[in-house]
């Protein structure tokens, strides 16, 4: 493998591409990073979903010096196994981030955007729809038994993390079967987001399922609100394309998943970001928020959730807010920690 012998340092923005040891792409930035005398990276989003998101890419700045080299180590230092009826799952310790940042202060520095920046205001609100009862009669069968009969095709939910997906997918309008095919049930949601949208003037969308993306582009092209849409399939030269619309101006919503919209994007002239269903990973929600505020922003910004009623939705997004509570806690920790030291 060729490496530029020229640089003695290597610089990794958004490590936790590279959280996932057993990837390729990990294990070929090991390799490179070896080449390297001097190595550094950064996030925003250090240990979105667990404590062990950070073990890789500590390993590719200091060979394990500092978490070990050996993962399965790690993993039991910081983290309790569990059964949760199906398999052993892996929880952080009450500790874990106390652990972790003692081990990482000298050699932490982090800026937080309102230290450098003045940012205008940004609020957090959840908007409620209510699901037709005939369908929260369907809810609550799946939930109950975990299998749904639509009239055309039967849903199984064969463990508890299935169970909960096919909820979720339920809620927001349809859900699939086996063979990946949408058994369609209700767009009622969409109208509010499509609402939403009207009464601003300019707004991100985040969806996480394709039959949300079809049924709001449906629904903006019924009401002539100029839109696109970023997802896995649009190619970069696309995705700049979309950007600079947006932030001419000429369009008036982008539909995002937030995978594809989460890092590197920036879209200030929209202020208001709505998820048309939550998710539940805490990286790609805060990233993708974080795409209306960021430098550049002159504008009060907003966040707005949509939840059904009394359904995982509401639970999903409080989950949320307890993974990103405990990553600020590590990273408020690391910061105690460097200006202590």
């Amino acid at each position: 493998m060729h490496v530029l012998t020229d640089f003695d340092t290597l610089v990794i923005d958004e490590f936790t591409a590279f959280k996932n040891k057993d990837s390729q792409r990990s294990k070929a930035a090991y390799k490179i990073a070896e080449a390297f005398s001097y190595r550094i990276a950064m996030s925003g989003t250090p240990n979105s979903n667990t404590i062990l998101d950070i073990w890789h890419p500590m390993l590719l700045v200091d060979d394990g010096e500092r978490l070990g080299r050996r993962f399965y180590s790690f993993r039991s230092s910081v983290c309790t196994s569990r059964f949760n009826g199906f398999a052993n799952t892996w929880v952080d310790k009450d500790d874990a981030e106390q652990l972790v940042a003692a081990a990482l202060s000298d050699v932490n520095i982090r800026y937080e955007l309102e230290e450098c920046l003045t940012m205008p205001e940004q609020t957090i609100s959840t908007k409620y729809v209510t699901l037709p009862s005939k369908i929260m009669t369907q809810y609550k069968q799946l939930s109950e038994d975990s299998v749904l009969y639509t009239g055309t095709a039967t849903i199984n939910a064969i463990h508890a993390g299935a169970k909960v997906k096919k909820l979720l997918q339920l809620c927001t309008g349809a859900i699939y079967d086996e063979q990946g095919v949408v058994q369609s049930v209700h767009p009622d949601r969409y109208e509010l987001v499509m609402q939403l949208v009207q009464e601003r003037k300019n707004s991100l969308v985040a969806f996480n399922w394709k039959h949300e993306k079809q049924h709001m582009t449906a629904l903006a092209e019924k009401l002539g609100i100029k839109y696109s849409t970023i997802d896995g399939d649009t190619p970069a030269h696309r995705r700049k394309d979309i950007v600079d619309r947006m932030q001419a101006g000429h369009l008036q919503v982008v539909f995002c998943h937030p995978q594809s919209a989460g890092h590197g994007l920036t879209m200030t002239k929209a202020t208001s970001v709505i998820w048309a269903s939550p998710t539940y990973n805490a990286e790609h929600y805060q990233q993708f928020n974080r795409r209306i505020y960021r430098a550049g922003q002159t504008q009060r910004t907003e966040v707005i959730h949509i939840a059904a009623r009394n359904t995982w939705e509401t639970e999903v997004y409080e989950k949320l807010q307890s993974k990103l509570k405990r990553m600020e806690e590590l990273l408020t920790i690391l910061n105690k920690l460097k200006t202590a030291a």
